[in-house]
């Protein structure tokens, strides 16, 4: 009778919980939807009202049932009071009741504890009209650790597993343990027994999956034996934040940086799962400790099976670049690392990362670092020059980035880059590229495209009359055009453009390709968006392209001035360097570090280039080797 008892107040609880009803700032035994107010309540969706001028809630007399395919005033009010309340799901706020008003509906239903089905009939009307109508809600952050057994050690998030504890009846607040908001044994076992209830294994650890279990708006409670599921909708677009700086694909998740200041609870992750339950999609991840001064995230990419965040000062302002990685299973985050010494001591702010073979590559005042990214060792660097920003693009052999005054490359391997001399004819934007095209975007909808192996630089006309983001991906060119509020595909082979696919939401900044979808972010509406391209067709037409440069000669055969080979003490100069490069252009990397001394590696790899193209195998680079390494 005792359980049974305990049960229905759970019960009870969980159900008052998703209905909306609000804290109990004393922290009694009171049912209560959220834990008490945290600093953490900065990683909530904040939400302005449209610019559009706002319909109120139409009265009793004008009420009718709202769904799918209707339109007018009522459906306006009803997107502005969604909006409002922070379902970024309902996309354009335009008076048209769709896929994604639906959604943000049926959200607002299971949060507000109504019957799930998507129609706005009376009742959710009642429940949209009310004093105080149940409001999107995101999870607190998780802490990026979990949290080890300790009565005195206070944790960093104001004892929120608490408190959501004690809402459900888990535990009494007032110990001490309470009080400073330790994870101790109190704490543990009390998690332990929500676990019985909801999850597999019951073993009063704190980590991510029971961190979401715990905060899911969703009951998943066990009752009279049978099990309470709610049913999913189908939904493309997703809630997130204001000031998302950065944004990648895990393989099966999106990761966004959000970065609005320079304090821990103002630099964040939102991971977002398209495959689970739309309520239960997000994720807070919060990568640094509550002591750290300075947390501000300056820019974030995913390589080798983890999420990488960049730093340009330490944890008390000082500039100097840090690294840091968080699993993205698991949302652990490490203790972010120095990967760069910079002279006297001070570093120039950069924001460039790239990933390619396996190897991640972060700027740092003029240089860019290969990083090891299963170790976080770094291998070797490369001279960038200052202000490398934002995504570089790799096209096979180098990378491509917004430098200080133009977009520039350079080669990981330390050799030349195809068609780097013409770099300068690119407009200065960030650049894509598909590994033969490079482009980047004019503000006025026009493109340059540098072909890498002819050299030939074009200016394309317009493809949309406002470009606000791209990505390659499916054999496109895709842009995002801001004045339309749609995305085009470009094709590169015939310079064709596809129909526009309309967006649900304004100002398109950052986009990633995933397999068959786009994944967009809006800065204005602070939603994201996925969109399905896998039969997007284009019908070729014949487009107009302006040549503004020309092919350049094949660069000159360096003159040999001696023979080299390995000496006692090894031959030094610019002809070994040059050598060194041409070689590690090629493919030879075993000759290590270029440093233009002809050394034992470098021997090994003058012979076994000599051995594939059928010349004597002998270490000497003589004539004939020279001309046939300079050839290509």
């Amino acid at each position: 009778m005792k359980k049974l008892i305990k049960t229905l107040l759970l019960l009870l609880g969980l159900l008052l919980m998703v209905s909306g009803c609000t804290p109990n700032t004393e922290l009694t035994l009171q049912p209560s939807p959220l834990p008490t107010q945290t600093p953490l309540s900065t990683a909530t969706v904040t939400k302005t009202t449209p610019t559009a001028s706002f319909s109120p809630i139409p009265t009793d007399e004008e009420l009718r049932d709202l769904k799918i395919s209707l339109e007018g005033e009522d459906v306006l009010a009803l997107e502005q009071q969604l909006f409002s309340l922070g379902y970024a799901e309902v996309g354009l706020v335009d008076g048209v009741f769709e896929t994604q008003v639906e959604a943000a509906v049926k959200h607002f239903q299971l949060l507000s504890n109504l019957p799930i089905t998507g129609v706005v009939d009376e009742v959710t009307w009642g429940a949209l009209s009310d004093s105080n109508p149940a409001a999107y809600y995101l999870p607190p952050a998780f802490p990026g650790k979990v949290a080890k057994v300790s009565s005195t050690t206070m944790v960093c998030d104001d004892h929120a597993l608490q408190d959501r504890l004690a809402v459900m009846e888990y535990m009494q607040p007032g110990s001490e343990e309470w009080s400073i908001g330790a994870f101790g044994t109190e704490t543990r076992d009390a998690l332990m027994e929500f676990q019985k209830y909801y999850m597999d294994e019951a073993d009063g650890i704190p980590d991510l999956e029971t961190w979401k279990k715990v905060f899911s708006p969703i009951p998943h409670w066990t009752f009279g034996g049978a099990m309470v599921s709610v049913e999913p909708w189908a939904t493309t677009l997703y809630a997130a934040d204001k000031n998302v700086i950065a944004m990648t694909w895990d393989g099966s998740r999106l990761w966004l940086a959000v970065s609005k200041g320079s304090t821990v609870y103002e630099n964040y992750l939102i991971r977002i799962d398209p495959n689970e339950h739309p309520a239960e999609a997000i994720s807070i991840i919060r990568p640094r400790t509550c002591e750290t001064q300075y947390a501000q995230i300056d820019n974030m990419v995913y390589a080798g099976g983890k999420i990488w965040l960049l730093y340009n000062a330490d944890a008390d302002g000082n500039p100097v670049p840090l690294l840091q990685s968080i699993d993205p299973e698991s949302g652990v985050a490490r203790t972010p690392f120095e990967f760069a010494s910079c002279p006297d001591g001070y570093c120039t702010p950069a924001t460039g990362m790239g990933v390619t073979k396996g190897q991640l590559w972060v700027a740092a005042n003029d240089r860019a670092y290969s990083i090891d990214p299963s170790s976080g060792s770094v291998l070797v660097s490369r001279p960038v020059g200052y202000l490398a920003s934002a995504n570089m693009v790799y096209d096979g052999q180098c990378f491509w980035y917004l430098g200080e005054a133009n977009v520039s490359s350079f080669n990981p391997l330390g050799g030349a880059c195809r068609q780097s001399n013409s770099d300068s004819m690119l407009f200065y934007g960030y650049p894509e590229t598909d590994g033969t095209l490079v482009w980047t975007a004019n503000y006025d909808g026009a493109f340059s495209q540098l072909n890498l192996d002819t050299g030939v630089t074009i200016m394309l006309d317009p493809i949309v009359s406002s470009p606000s983001a791209m990505v390659y991906g499916n054999g496109l060119l895709w842009v995002a055009d801001n004045d339309t509020k749609t995305v085009v595909g470009y094709s590169p082979a015939d310079g064709s453009i596809g129909d526009p696919i309309p967006l649900n939401g304004d100002i398109p900044s950052l986009m990633v390709y995933e397999s068959n979808y786009l994944w967009l972010y809006y800065w204005e509406s602070s939603n994201v968006e996925r969109i399905n391209i896998e039969n997007y067709k284009i019908t070729p037409v014949l487009r107009t392209a302006t040549p503004v440069f020309t092919p350049t000669p094949s660069p000159t055969q360096p003159v040999l001035t001696r023979t080299l080979s390995l000496t006692n003490p090894n031959m030094e100069g610019d002809d070994v360097l040059m050598l060194q490069n041409a070689l590690l252009e090629l493919g030879y990397s075993e000759l290590g570090i270029p440093d233009g001394s002809f050394g034992k590696l470098t021997d090994r790899a003058v012979r076994r280039y000599q051995e594939e193209n059928g010349l004597t195998v002998d270490g000497v680079v003589g004539p004939i080797t020279w001309e046939k390494i300079f050839s290509k």
